[in-house]
């Protein structure tokens, strides 16, 4: 923290980051501490509309959480490199396709 300080960088809470934002990609390895990491209590507190990228792996998200977050407009966007585990295969009968604003990306 103190090297981020001396390159002129504001550390924030994740929550308060996550509020701040209009764009937001996540980078982060599948461990313990990170399953779950983005859920409805950081979902709750997204600028409405905001643009969602992950580059991580999907454990990282909660997608029943993110999922009410597509389909409420509260995450206006969603792009990710790997599908929902509930949905491998994304039918469009599912959800996920339903809500228009998951743009898978190709690996």
């Amino acid at each position: 923290e103190s090297r981020a300080r001396e390159l002129g960088i504001e550390v924030l809470p994740l929550p308060e980051l996550l509020s701040r934002s209009d764009a937001i990609t996540v980078h982060t390895p599948s461990t313990p501490e990170t399953i779950g990491l983005i859920g409805a209590h950081n979902l709750a507190v997204l600028k409405r509309g905001v643009l969602l990228v992950n580059a991580a792996r999907g454990v990282i998200f909660d997608e029943q959480a993110l999922l009410e977050g597509l389909e409420s407009g509260v995450i206006g966007a969603w792009r990710s490199t790997s599908t929902p585990r509930s949905h491998p295969q994304a039918p469009s009968s599912s959800g996920w396709c339903a809500t228009r604003r998951w743009l898978p990306l190709p690996i």
